[in-house]
């Protein structure tokens, strides 16, 4: 019986939707985004000796054969201070030349690590960001900013 009579307590106490209530206030503004830009930061541990050089392979699908032919792909080097550097870089430590250089295709880049040392094993471990930019925001941005400066492309686009 006191089955029954939850059952019945449960059937009947259900209802139709109400009235709609008030609409609430409006939410705060988001920040503008790009669809056309894609940024990331990539770390490379795994280098490979390749001659008198070492390299260092990042996967991102974000760079398409769109891109290359018509956009843009940038990389930059981290600083180990907050901010990054554009590529292709050159830098002396210790008398000794070092030189990074990225060389980008469809589906990644590949950083190239060269030293003068004669002592060089090449990097230990090298933190990247990497941006991709179609055809269209490159060309507006083109006169605006300078690409060398990651602050710069990263306000012009929002990143």
């Amino acid at each position: 019986m006191f089955g029954l009579f939850i059952g019945g307590l449960v059937l009947t106490s259900c209802t139709k939707e109400g009235e709609v209530g008030p609409e609430g206030p409006a939410g705060k503004d988001g920040k503008d985004g790009n669809a056309n830009v894609n940024s990331k930061e990539f770390t490379i541990t795994n280098w490979v000796k390749d001659g008198d050089e070492y390299k260092g392979t990042i996967s991102y699908s974000a760079i398409t054969a769109d891109i290359i032919d018509k956009g843009a792909v940038l990389v930059y080097l981290a600083n180990g201070n907050g901010g990054y550097m554009s590529m292709p870089i050159s830098f002396v430590v210790n008398g000794n030349l070092y030189t990074f250089t990225p060389v980008f295709y469809e589906g990644g880049v590949t950083v190239w690590a060269r030293s003068t040392s004669t002592s060089y094993t090449g990097p230990t471990t090298g933190t990247f960001k990497v941006v991709v930019i179609d055809g269209n925001s490159a060309r507006k941005a083109k006169t605006t900013i300078d690409f060398s400066n990651y602050k710069e492309v990263k306000d012009y686009f929002n990143l």
